[in-house]
């Protein structure tokens, strides 16, 4: 597992890819992950957590996800969210942003976040949006290409553009992330 790790004005985005993940926190938070669940924890004025893996036998794959917090004085929380509940095929679901938007999840910073799924030879183009000028994607599955730039299980990479295009070379699931 992950040792104890202390946090302030973060915004964590915990993506669990496969196996369970066990997740606590000082704030009396003991949950249990699965692959295709994302956990969004805003850690306000402090939060002391851990992950571990809950099974002796299989394996925990996850990728962990921060962004600075514009909120410095708010209690701790988080909010969990199953992937295939908002799944777009070729396409994007909005799950957090700062406005709560088409009913996404409260994220304390200006920024959007999404949940993406393309299949093979997908192009999908990610509009222009002028108060979004960079954006973080981290391939969850598969293999996309940004221009000439491949990226695979795992994979993450800044975007410095308000409207790109994103292609599947292989069936692949991501987290897009749009930034002030």
């Amino acid at each position: 597992g992950v040792p104890e790790q202390n946090h302030y004005f973060m915004e964590i985005l915990l993506v669990v890819t496969s196996g369970t993940l066990k997740y606590e926190d000082n704030q009396g938070k003991a949950e249990h992950l699965d692959a295709g669940e994302l956990q969004l924890v805003s850690t306000g004025r402090g939060v002391s957590h851990r992950e571990s893996n809950p099974s002796e036998d299989s394996p925990t794959h996850y990728l962990e996800i921060w962004i600075q917090s514009n909120d410095t004085g708010s209690e701790p929380r988080s909010v969990e969210i199953e992937l295939e509940t908002h799944r777009v095929t070729d396409g994007l679901a909005l799950l957090a942003s700062a406005d709560e938007q088409s009913g996404s999840a409260l994220i304390r910073q200006d920024a959007e976040v999404f949940f993406g799924d393309l299949t093979e030879g997908t192009t999908l183009e990610v509009p222009h949006a002028e108060d979004y000028p960079y954006a973080w994607i981290q391939v969850l599955s598969g293999e996309v290409a940004i221009e000439d730039t491949k990226l695979a299980d795992g994979d993450g990479a800044s975007i410095e553009a308000s409207g790109f295009p994103i292609t599947a070379t292989e069936n692949a699931e991501f987290i897009l992330i749009r930034l002030p």
